[in-house]
């Protein structure tokens, strides 16, 4: 094993995409090529960066932003409710906060839904259900809606106090019975 290069530190993450390798903290978040030169770099507080199919997303505090691949222009911005602390990339971008909200966005930086954790977002990873680890314990989230076990439309009939007779009544799946 030999040392190739290496990059002076104070760095809080690290991804890796094609374009090259891409750092955040130290008061910026930048991409770095393989031969270790800066392509560019993004002033700011960052902590948190990953590359996602043609741009960089980027945590600074409570905004997540969206940064072209080639040059570290901004793509959009969104603030939300605590301070951005994972980020999962797939098919949409999942980002955790540390006051427990999960967020999915799509590539335009619309929020596709939203959830409640309960406790601090850790970490959040993807594999056909959204995974969640926060303070309290693992969630498993479903983005699809759920399906109903069973549907059925009653007919229209006379409520029980319409109708005459002593007795009890009893709900039924086509029906009140008494």
């Amino acid at each position: 094993m030999s040392l190739v290069w290496k990059f002076p530190g104070g760095y809080r993450s690290l991804d890796v995409g094609e374009a090259g390798v891409i750092i955040s903290g130290s008061g910026k978040v930048m991409l770095v090529s393989e031969t270790s030169s800066i392509k560019w770099s993004v002033e700011g507080d960052f902590h948190l960066a990953r590359v996602w199919e043609g741009c960089v997303m980027a945590a600074r505090g409570k905004e997540v932003l969206c940064l072209a691949v080639e040059d570290g222009s901004e793509i959009w911005r969104k603030e939300l409710e605590g301070k951005v602390s994972s980020i999962e990339l797939g098919e949409r971008a999942y980002v955790g906060t540390e006051s427990g909200k999960v967020y999915a966005f799509n590539k335009a930086g619309k929020v596709l839904w939203e959830y409640e954790a309960g406790s601090k977002v850790k970490e959040i990873r993807v594999r056909g259900k959204v995974y969640v680890l926060t303070d309290e314990g693992l969630l498993c989230l479903s983005e699809e809606p759920p399906k109903p076990f069973m549907s059925f439309q009653p007919p229209e009939q006379e409520s029980p106090e319409e109708l005459s007779g002593e007795g009890e009544w009893i709900p039924g799946m086509d029906g009140i019975y008494g």
